[in-house]
């Protein structure tokens, strides 16, 4: 494969891992098998707080993986870019919901809205160097195995806006 994305459901933490948190040697089993880039928006991602989400951002950093979806500060809100040999893959993360909204989270994490959506896309359409391929992370809230009338709408806006992979 040219690239491999997963998705952490979880928190990373030094210590007292539980239900909710996990220990960084996850990252660097996740890195050692082939994994470039980890979607971080989730319902977990707020589990610990905003300090946990940016612990775990940080220990992806140092596990020397990309992240998409949760971000140290507001400032590093961008759109992460994997280029590999001749490619260069947008990969764009968001959430539903998280099962903690402590204040700063819009800032932390990527929460699925039309103007999350426009300002990446903007953001991407900008590029100079083009881009070629645009992959977006989604988890839906919800146990149904049915699609809601929600993300049947927004896989037509994905399709509409040239997005190549949901």
């Amino acid at each position: 494969q040219d690239v491999t994305l997963g998705t952490l459901e979880t928190t990373i933490a030094s210590d007292k891992f539980d239900e909710t948190r996990a220990p960084a040697q996850l990252l660097t089993a996740m890195k050692n098998n082939g994994f470039d880039l980890v979607s971080l928006a989730s319902a977990q991602i707020l589990d610990s707080d905003i300090a946990g989400a940016q612990a775990t951002v940080q220990a992806v950093k140092e596990a020397e993986l990309l992240s998409t979806g949760a971000y140290a500060s507001g400032s590093d809100y961008v759109k992460p870019l994997i280029e590999k040999d001749d490619l260069r893959i947008a990969v764009l993360s968001y959430t539903e919901k998280t099962d903690k909204l402590p204040d700063g989270a819009t800032d932390t994490v990527k929460y699925l809205t039309e103007a999350t959506f426009d300002n990446d896309l903007k953001q991407i359409r900008a590029d100079e160097t083009g881009i070629d391929f645009i992959i977006v992370c989604v988890q839906w809230s919800g146990d149904s195995a049915e699609l809601t009338d929600s993300q049947k709408s927004w896989a037509q806006t994905f399709a509409d806006n040239d997005v190549d992979v949901v």
